[in-house]
């Protein structure tokens, strides 16, 4: 079907078959995979006469390195004449980085948590504040980590540049909602993205930004992750403790949400997403974890006193949301105060940065970036 497709679009971009004149033979609706049917019905809406450098590309990766210098699809460059300089010019080449501390403007000293016995050396975990919705960065001496890009890149990429990131080698994407890979596609085109893990949800809304997302992650190493899949970088260790399976639709996205637990030395950090109702029913195992990235920006429906109790944090971070009325919720603020846990709830311009060192951490709660 892939290949029948693959023909059916390399037809239109070429203008062998018009939309009028291709029938029910080849119509759009009959594409079972929605990817390809996606990529159908928006060059039907636009002039892809830009595209025809790719009407001869069989194998279905080249023809989305070829597509993505389409302004139909990418909004790229689309001047190249060639499929070869279509291709070589797709492919990123990977670049070793050093990485440099952030500059710190924050009034509020240093938190320290926990401090024994030190390691040479350290991993930084920083919580972004991209607006609204997710992002969260591990750096280590040789690695960098993103767990989603916020609902745009372009406030993301600025704080990337400040702390020196010039490489992602890892970007986790928790679930494919706008204000959680929204700028994913985008970052992938401004830098060097080495490796794209995600559940296999599909989106249920806005399917233009995921055909972007979908395309972009294939020009990397594109690797499903569920229950059980574990990464490991620098004395870093990642465990996925959900979904159970991958799987490309549910009702809810929330309900393949990705969970993962980081530990490195004594230190354990669970990243939640946007886990909330059959999700969190579903965690299974050891939770507990020195940090915790609260679920669903603090809402009340995916906090409760089982949960808190459970992973036991000494500290958490909110994540925004649009709604800073309602989120986070009165509710769960008073839970994690019940507990004796310290909260950061990101606000508009700052950054939370924990430091991990052998047996402890440090916290800087209001780094500012441009």
């Amino acid at each position: 079907m892939k290949a029948r497709a693959s023909i059916l679009l390399l037809a239109l971009l070429c203008g062998c078959v018009t939309v009028e004149e291709r029938g029910e033979v080849s119509s759009c609706d009959g594409i079972n995979d929605t990817y390809w049917r996606d990529i159908c019905h928006m060059t039907e809406a636009v002039n892809s006469s830009n595209s025809t450098i790719c009407e001869k590309i069989e194998d279905q990766d080249l023809l989305i390195k070829c597509l993505k210098k389409s302004d139909f699809l990418f909004e790229a460059d689309t001047t190249t004449t060639t499929v070869e300089a279509a291709t070589s010019t797709t492919v990123k080449a990977v670049k070793s980085t050093t990485q440099k501390a952030a500059p710190s403007t924050s009034t509020t000293a240093t938190t320290t948590s926990t401090t024994s016995t030190t390691l040479e050396a350290t991993v930084d975990v920083y919580f972004l504040d991209v607006g609204y919705g997710d992002s969260t960065l591990v750096v280590t001496s040789n690695t960098t980590m993103l767990t989603d890009c916020g609902p745009s890149a372009n406030r993301l990429k600025r704080i990337l540049d400040d702390i020196g990131v010039e490489r992602i080698d890892y970007l986790l994407v928790s679930q494919p909602t706008i204000e959680d890979y929204g700028g994913c596609w985008t970052l992938m085109d401004t830098m060097d993205v080495v490796n794209v893990l995600d559940t296999g949800q599909e989106a249920l809304s806005d399917r233009n930004i995921y055909v972007r997302y979908r395309g972009y992650a294939q020009l990397s190493e594109h690797t499903l992750v569920s229950e059980g899949y574990t990464l490991s970088f620098d004395g870093v260790d990642v465990t996925v403790l959900h979904p159970a399976e991958t799987k490309p639709t549910s009702g809810r996205v929330t309900e393949n949400a990705l969970v993962y637990k980081l530990t490195y030395s004594d230190n354990t950090i669970l990243m939640t997403g946007d886990c909330d109702g059959e999700c969190l029913g579903s965690l299974e195992g050891d939770l507990s974890a020195d940090i915790l990235k609260v679920p669903r920006h603090g809402a009340k429906q995916a906090n409760t006193e089982e949960f808190i109790s459970r992973v036991g944090p000494e500290l958490a971070v909110v994540t925004p949301w649009k709604d800073r009325k309602e989120y986070p919720s009165p509710e769960t603020l008073d839970i994690l105060s019940d507990a004796g846990v310290d909260v950061f709830n990101i606000m508009d311009g700052n950054t939370v940065k924990v430091t991990l060192r052998g047996a402890g951490y440090e916290v800087e709660p209001n780094l500012l970036f441009s």
